[in-house]
Formats: structure tokens, sequence, C-alpha cells
């Protein structure tokens, strides 16, 4: 009987010891969510500083510690802001099958039709539907703001353009065009040579004055010439030449521009190629 019974006191002590040991638990476990509420709170962070302050507002917690985390989730609830999203079409009509994504987070559909809580501070919202374009809002959401109303405007998605095939210039556009450079280039040719003639008649006429000096007061007699005679010889040659090139280069840029104003249009080439003693002309049509 006597062992009956000190069996049965120590059942009922380690009881006791294993329930003052769990309550312990719990009442630490009830200040650490105060106290993580209190610093939610101030951080502006206030969904998690309500689920915090509900998980120690319990009688588990003891008295104190629930009073006060109660009066903190009823400040919490009355500060927090909410908004109502409206999401319409350029005429105004609701877009019914809109999805609507908070801070990159898709929200659900009951969401997108009732009021949405959230901490207050800077928030993104974006909106898609099909056919639409995407549009993105910033919201700037402050504490205690209640049922804020948002519309957010969706406009038709433009249809990209189908790349059209290259159409070629009418005949007669390209034929203007043709026509236009061969006026152009045939007068050029013209205005080149008439000038090449020009600079080719200066020579001559420098050439022709220097060969007659060198005949005058006894400075040449045949081909035998004294120093300032066989000077002016020279100087007459070199003219000559000049005037050569430049009368042929001419007439022949002259020549052929008259033959693209003629016969044009038609894409034309010349090229005068002048050397010591030659000169060659090249012209492609």
């Amino acid at each position: 009987m006597r062992r009956s019974l000190l069996l049965a006191f120590a059942v009922v002590v380690a009881c006791t010891a294993a329930s003052s040991h769990s309550r312990a638990d719990v009442v630490d476990d009830c200040i650490a969510q105060n106290e993580r509420a209190i610093e939610l709170r101030k951080g502006l962070k206030l969904l998690d500083a309500r689920k915090a302050s509900a998980a120690c507002a319990v009688s588990a917690c003891g008295e104190e510690i629930q009073r006060a985390c109660t009066q903190r989730v009823d400040e919490i609830i009355a500060a927090l802001p909410s908004v109502v999203l409206e999401v319409k079409d350029a005429m105004g009509t609701d877009v019914a099958d809109a999805v609507i994504s908070l801070d990159g987070a898709t929200l659900e559909r009951a969401a997108v039709v009732a009021a949405i809580t959230l901490d207050p501070g800077e928030h993104v919202v974006s909106v898609s539907a099909p056919g639409m374009r995407t549009t993105e809002q910033r919201l700037l959401v402050r504490e205690g703001e209640k049922l804020r109303r948002e519309r957010l405007v969706l406009v038709a998605a433009a249809a990209e353009p189908k790349p059209s095939p290259t159409t070629p210039a009418p005949p007669s556009e390209a034929l203007a065009r043709r026509a236009t450079w061969a006026t152009i280039s045939g007068w050029a040719g013209v205005g080149v040579g008439a000038a090449a003639l020009s600079v080719g008649a200066v020579f001559g006429i420098v050439a022709k004055s220097k060969s007659d000096q060198s005949n005058q007061e006894g400075r040449c007699t045949g081909n035998a010439c004294d120093p300032d005679g066989k000077a002016l010889r020279l100087d007459a040659l070199d003219a000559a030449r000049t005037s050569t090139v430049a009368v042929v280069a001419g007439g022949a840029l002259t020549a052929v521009g008259i033959s693209v104003l003629l016969f044009g249009p038609k894409e034309t080439r010349a090229a005068v190629l002048a050397g010591p003693g030659s000169i060659a002309v090249r012209a492609g049509f």
C-alpha cells in the first residue's frame, strides 16, 4: 500500500514538472512573438506584425501579454491600408479576364474583385489581358488609407505590321533618274572639256610667244641658240606639250559629254589618262 502511494506521488510530481516546463516554453514563445511584432510594426511590415501579434493574443501567453498583443492587433488593423483595383479598357468597360500582379506576385481571382490589404509604402501593380498591352503602375500607399480606388486602363495591343515585299520603282521613275544623271554627267563633261580646251589654247599662245622671242635679237639662228635662246626654246616646248595634252583631253571630254546628252539616258563613265608624251580616253556606256 505504501509503495502504491509513493508511486502515485511520483507520477503527480513528474506531470506537474512537465506541465510547468511546457508552460514556460509557451510563455517564452509568446514573449518572442510580442517582441517580433513590435519590430515589424516599426518597420511598417504591418501584415507580418498582425500575424505575430495574433499569435501572442491568446490566454496561454498570460493576461498581460495577451492584452498587449490584442491591443496591437486592433491598432494594426486600423492602420493597414487597402486598395480597390478597377481594370477598364479604353472605352471604360470592365476587363473581366484581367490578370493582376502585385509586386511580382499574381493575385488570386478573389483578390482581384475585392479590396486588397497591403503594407504602407510603394507597390508596383501590373495588369495584362489577352489581346491587350500590359500596363504597369506604381502606387504609394499611406498608413490608414482605406478602400483607395485605382483605375488601370488597358489598351489593345497593336498588330505587328506584315513586312511588305520591296516594290521596284516604276520604269518611268527609274528612267527619269537615269536621264537626270545622264544630263548632269553630259553637261559636266562638256564643261570640263571646254575648260581644258581653254587651258590648251592659253598654253599654245605661251608656246608661240616663247618661240618668237627665241628668234629675236639673234638669240637663235636655225637650231643654234645662245643660252637665252635655248631657255626660251625649252619653255616654248614645255608649253606646247601642255597645250597638246589639254586640247586633246578637252576635246575628248567634250565629245563624251555631247554623246551622253545626245544618246542618254545611260550610265556613263569616262576617264582621261595622260602621261609624258601620251594621252588616252576611256569611256563606258
